[in-house]
């Protein structure tokens, strides 16, 4: 893809020309503009910085601006916890490129110009009508959750970027709220904690609320109130032909939204159910396991945990293979792993660990950790905390691994299930455990296994959202994890994901293959995505027939109408 060209609409609307024209302080565009990029950090103070910038940008900061004039932008905190941030100014003033600390950003700026994601809610659907005009593809982003291979086709396009989307509004009456379209699980959680509420979300930081809850959503919190999809209330959206809609369930579209969404529009806000918080405590046990406990271990997550699909509703299970830390060393980090116990493993061999979790608790209750204790793992823990300690818990906070930018290729090969085959466990343990060591290549990939409880989902009808699939107790995902190194290591790392989701697929019993969209790899047909009853599929295709009829919507897990 094209940088500039993928920016030219959003960036345009700043009041530049392309992407080349912000991050080159040399080109000619911004010298014709006095703008300039300072590279300096100014710390916390909004005044300070904004003296700096007086100094070295003479007239750009002379006198007032009107509204609207002044265009913000916020980009990733990066390790030194400051924030890159743009300023532009519309006219005949100039802008400028600096480092500002992270309160203001977040607690001020961001505040003070509000009237900024205003704007681009409105900018939008003009964003749709040119590229429609110009026979241009466009693809929106949120928060970067997918790994489709889908996304590729998008070519030459716009890609539009919701992070500026990011506000949380709660409802005077305290049951909902109205969330941004760009908004990250981390910033929802974030603000609803600090106003005593909570909400269904994704599990990983850095991740959108949207992104995953247009598929449906998985999360701590389903097995109380079901799935992300499941708390919606009304929604805007830009639709294909660049029409903005509030919609509800009076829409015929409201059903496509809730599992099928990514087909049918652009989301700019979401209004969502939200919860009092009932319990602030959550507690966790951790177990390391080498692989001679494979089938002990799965045998016991069954009766103990999963209990036939009676999960307790307060207890929620993860468990990943992954390889030696000699090997990966950022998963010892992750997980508070000892490697100097983890490194009498053969590094050949894969390491298990094992979390469970338990909501209103100071201590996972014994007869949850008793059946695995009695295992004798290679190392045991425990921990103590809130709902928001969850994710750095399991790896999937904002500063974890998982949530790092790196040069890496990420495939998922996702798998629903309904119980655990001990025998089906071991296989796909020996294949990942042979095929890594054959390929040390794919060191860095992972088998993850989700046992969320369910309550809540199942107490919702299948037939009454596109979400299809909320029989299924269990998610297995093979992540094939590798740094580019050609088409004949592509190829190799797309057979072993799909051998592995394979191999579980039989050992399950089961003819049919249910997906978690979220995590497709793009393989995938349309009825192991989006449900295998044939009214199901009819539904969604004469929706997008006549929303998209032209596949605008047709980059991520696309319905063929």
């Amino acid at each position: 893809m094209q940088p500039s060209a993928l920016l030219v609409l959003p960036v345009a609307a700043l009041g530049f020309t392309s992407a080349a024209d912000i991050s080159d302080p040399t080109n000619s565009q911004l010298e014709k503009r006095k703008c300039f990029k300072t590279g300096e950090k100014y710390g916390d103070h909004k005044g300070q910085a904004q003296d700096k910038v007086r100094e070295l940008c003479k007239y750009s900061f002379k006198g007032y601006y009107k509204k609207g004039e002044q265009v913000t932008r916020c980009y990733t905190i990066n390790a030194s916890k400051n924030v890159k941030y743009t300023v532009g100014l519309l006219g005949p003033n100039a802008g400028s490129t600096r480092y500002l600390g992270e309160d203001e950003c977040y607690d001020g700026l961001h505040k003070d110009h509000s009237w900024r994601r205003n704007h681009l809610r409105k900018l939008l659907p003009v964003q749709v009508k040119y590229a429609n005009d110009k026979h241009v593809p466009f693809l929106a982003i949120s928060g970067n959750h997918g790994t489709i291979t889908s996304m590729a086709k998008m070519r030459g396009g716009i890609e539009i970027w919701l992070e500026q989307l990011n506000s949380v509004d709660i409802a005077p009456n305290g049951k909902t709220a109205r969330f941004g379209g760009g908004i990250l699980n981390k910033e929802a959680k974030e603000a609803l904690w600090a106003a005593g509420k909570q909400a269904v979300t994704g599990s990983c930081e850095c991740v959108s609320l949207l992104g995953p809850g247009l598929g449906g959503g998985h999360g701590f919190l389903q097995g109380r109130y079901g799935l992300v999809s499941d708390q919606f209330v009304s929604m805007d959206v830009v639709l294909a032909d660049g029409s903005l809609r509030t919609i509800d369930t009076s829409s015929d579209l409201w059903w496509a939204m809730q599992g099928a969404g990514h087909n049918f529009g652009i989301v700019t806000s979401v209004t969502s159910k939200i919860y009092d918080i009932e319990h602030r405590k959550w507690a966790a046990a951790s177990f390391v396991f080498d692989g001679s406990k494979v089938e002990q271990l799965y045998e016991a997550i069954n009766d103990h945990l999963l209990k036939g699909g009676t999960r307790p509703v307060d207890v929620i299970d993860f468990s990943v293979f992954f390889k030696n830390p000699d090997v990966d060393p950022d998963k010892v980090r992750t997980y508070n792993v000892c490697a100097a116990t983890l490194r009498r493993v053969n590094e050949s061999q894969p390491i298990v660990l094992f979390f469970v979790m338990q909501e209103g608790a100071s201590e996972v209750d014994p007869s949850y950790t008793a059946p695995f204790t009695v295992l004798k793992p290679l190392v045991s823990g425990t921990h103590q905390g809130t709902y928001m300690d969850l994710p750095s818990w399991i790896g999937i906070s904002t500063d974890g691994p998982t949530c790092q930018k790196t040069d890496q290729v990420k495939m998922h090969f996702p798998l629903d299930l309904q119980v655990y085959s001990p025998a089906g466990q071991r296989q796909v343990y020996d294949l990942f455990a042979s095929a890594t060591r054959k390929t040390p290549a794919l060191n860095a990939s992972s088998l993850l296994f989700e046992g969320y409880s369910l309550q809540g989902v199942k107490a919702v009808s299948s037939e009454s959202t596109a979400y299809p699939f909320r029989a299924n107790n269990l998610i297995a995902a093979p992540e094939i994890m590798y740094s580019p190194a050609g088409p004949d290591l592509d190829r190799e790392a797309i057979q072993l994901g799909t051998r592995l989701r394979e191999v579980l697929r039989q050992a399950s019993g089961r003819k049919d293959m249910d997906t978690y969209v979220n995590y497709a790899a793009g393989v995938e047909t349309v009825q192991q995505m989006y449900g295998h009853e044939p009214w199901r599929l009819k539904k969604l295709r004469d929706l997008k027939k006549k929303y998209d009829p032209h596949g605008r919507f047709n980059f991520y897990a696309p319905i063929v109408a």
